[in-house]
């Protein structure tokens, strides 16, 4: 939903209650006037009762989604601005790392093809509920063979 479309139905939703609460109002007063029966008067504010907590309640999903919303675009602007910011960088640093890394996960151990890997998740800062992203050292290997960079990080590999 747009702000727009979301704003245009919070506003709708609002109103409604209002209009509920000066319906019952009237009801009330209709019923002291002697308009209406205890028993019209019980039925019909049990329906408006209803309708109010029904509306009550898609209100404060609204709200509720409105403001996700909002902090997820305010986590994306962060992102970006710390993306900018950073991005002529000649080198990586630890408050560089402490800015974008929200947390690192290590693995388990395992063989892969005689090798010896353990898995490391990287959950980065403001992606998005923590998007997470994984390697391997037996994927970085392959990556190094792939491309034979000069300097092999590993004496065994080269």
């Amino acid at each position: 939903m747009s702000k727009p479309d979301s704003q245009k139905r919070r506003r709708e939703l609002e109103g409604r209650l209002h209009s509920i609460e000066a319906q019952t109002e009237k009801l009330y007063e209709d019923k002291v006037m002697g308009a209406i029966s205890n028993d019209e008067l019980s039925r019909l504010s049990q329906q408006l009762e209803d309708d109010r907590r029904e509306k009550s309640s898609l209100l404060v999903s609204l709200k509720r989604s409105v403001s996700e919303v909002k902090e997820k675009l305010s986590d994306i602007e962060r992102w970006i601005s710390l993306i900018e910011k950073n991005s002529a960088l000649e080198g990586i640093d630890r408050d560089l790392l402490e800015s974008l890394i929200d947390r690192i996960e290590i693995g388990g151990r395992d063989v892969i093809n005689g090798l010896k890997t353990q898995g490391v998740g990287i959950i980065f800062k403001y992606a998005g509920q923590g998007k997470k992203i994984s390697l391997s050292v037996y994927s970085l290997w392959k990556q190094y063979k792939t491309f034979r960079c000069r300097k092999p990080f590993c004496p065994r590999f080269s």
